[in-house]
């Protein structure tokens, strides 16, 4: 840690002094601090940690001054860090933009030469993670990509992007050890970055705790009772016991490349689960020979989607509309359809020679004329038989 520890006397003068210099508080010292990725990353984890300090502590008036550097991060008064976004900001602007700069400098940057750009299309200079936020959007020097096992450098730790969940971590391996040791040595693994949740709680499912507890039906009273778990809220000394697991915050960091590769076999994955779904969904109400196959939107749904007022206005090209929905193709013996996925799922009905108001005629009267190919899909047995029904009807018509 870059902050001294002080003693009972340490007047806040002086503390203030001490912290300008330990936690890079000008534009000067941290500028210092540009020579390679580590230097960086340990100059916003004293800020993080002196800012973090601040919260605790309660105070309103935080002594840290927000600086952009790099023309990429931001960390404020708080020491938080924050990357900018990425959308909003050419190669041309961050060229122009010194290495370090303060609010001030910043925002008159922003308006004169970025704003103009956007003046309705941003929700935020900032830009957020999949997931939760780590304390620091970049890696830990140690801690490598979570896909390529690749590592980090100044000039290229902006092209990342990093996911943020909750996992139970069975703690059995460490039994004997107390909390604090176990954070360490979880702080050092380099394939992510992991701590304790806050407060932190020990589960065992082999011991049960009594916990006094406020009933919710008279708090004017005051009335406890008493109720039995098996986790509890632990300090840092805690021994871990066989069987002791914990929930840790889990943060995994990606290239931008890599973090896209990931996206899109997690898409396949995803569709792949989808069909399985429906295909299933068919051939419990009966439909045989059932394949579903994801295409492209067919022309009669593209033609609906493209005539909204929207379309025109906003710039949105077929691509784009493309992109925003799914389009699944079912077919049966029975005969073929379409399922149509936006907000939620439709069936697609157009090209079957079925009518919406034979299949759901309570909710064809509230369609208008350009939509009526589409119709409810919500999994339930009695509109998919409905729907088998009609298509042997239309089938045995031909």
């Amino acid at each position: 840690m870059f902050c001294a520890k002080l003693s009972a006397g340490t007047s806040l003068t002086l503390l203030r002094e001490e912290r300008h210099v330990k936690v890079c508080n000008t534009k000067k010292a941290i500028a210092a601090q540009l020579g390679s990725y580590t230097e960086f990353y340990e100059m916003l984890r004293a800020r993080r940690e002196h800012g973090g300090n601040d919260l605790a502590r309660g105070e309103h008036a935080p002594l840290l001054r927000e600086f952009v550097v790099l023309g990429r991060y931001v960390t404020d008064q708080f020491g938080q860090c924050g990357k900018l976004n990425r959308e909003l900001f050419t190669d041309e602007d961050r060229a122009a933009m010194p290495a370090v700069m303060t609010k001030r400098e910043y925002d008159r940057f922003f308006k004169r030469y970025v704003f103009p750009r956007f003046p309705e299309d941003y929700y935020s200079d900032q830009e957020g993670v999949a997931g939760m936020s780590p304390p620091i959007p970049l890696p830990p020097p140690h801690v490598v990509c979570a896909r390529c096992f690749g590592w980090w450098a100044l000039d290229t730790c902006h092209d990342v992007d990093a996911t943020g969940v909750f996992e139970r971590i069975d703690l059995t391996p460490y039994v004997g050890k107390t909390v604090r040791e176990v954070s360490v040595l979880f702080s050092l693994a380099t394939d992510a970055l992991r701590s304790f949740a806050d407060p932190i709680t020990i589960d065992n499912p082999t011991h049960r705790f009594a916990v006094e507890d406020t009933s919710e039906e008279d708090t004017k009273k005051r009335l406890r009772f008493r109720r039995v778990r098996s986790s509890r809220p632990v300090e840092l000394d805690h021994v871990i016991q066989p069987n002791d697991s914990a929930t840790m915050l889990c943060y995994r960091f990606y290239h931008g490349d890599c973090f896209k590769q990931l996206l899109a076999e997690k898409a396949i994955e995803q569709d792949a689960e989808d069909m399985r779904g429906y295909k299933q969904a068919f051939e419990e109400v009966g439909f045989e020979d059932v394949r579903v196959a994801r295409t492209p939107l067919p022309p009669h749904i593209m033609a609906w989607a493209t005539s909204d007022e929207d379309f025109a206005e906003e710039d949105i090209t077929p691509e784009d509309i493309a992109n925003a929905f799914k389009y699944y193709r079912v077919d049966a013996k029975e005969g073929s359809f379409g399922i149509f996925v936006a907000a939620y799922g439709m069936l697609d009905i157009g090209g079957t020679g079925l009518a919406l108001k034979d299949l759901e005629p309570e909710y064809a009267t509230q369609v208008p004329p350009e939509m009526q190919w589409a119709a409810p899909f919500t999994g339930e047995i009695e509109p998919l038989l409905r729907l088998q029904t009609l298509l042997l009807k239309a089938k045995l018509a031909q």
